[in-house]
């Protein structure tokens, strides 16, 4: 019977200080979320100023464009965004329409 109490008691002791341990890792992780979330609340902010500021330069330059090539430009950037890791990005796109001559720079394969 005391050897049963020993072994219940030895039990809880391992079990206890399992709990502790994982209690203390998950104090550190939620430390370490929260010190994540500030980093990226700080970053959104940065991110979100140039993003304003490039909207604005956006706006700007959609008045100097041919109303047929930014409708073709808003269409080809909508499709791209529904495949986000795709490497059909609107600027490349854009790069690839203005080049001088495409028999010299080629996006994504070269000529043969």
């Amino acid at each position: 019977m005391k050897k049963k109490i020993r072994e219940f008691g030895f039990e809880i002791t391992n079990k206890t200080s399992i709990y502790e341990k994982a209690l203390a890792d998950l104090e550190g992780r939620r430390n370490d979320l929260d010190a994540k979330k500030a980093e990226l609340g700080t970053i959104t902010a940065e991110t979100q100023k140039e993003e304003n500021e490039l909207t604005a330069q956006a706006d700007k330059a959609t008045i100097s464009i041919d109303e047929r090539l930014l409708i073709a430009y808003n269409r080809f950037a909508q499709q791209c965004k529904k495949w986000p890791g795709s490497s059909n990005h609107p600027a490349r796109f854009m790069l690839w329409l203005f080049q001088p001559d495409p028999t010299t720079t080629s996006i994504g394969h070269t000529p043969t």
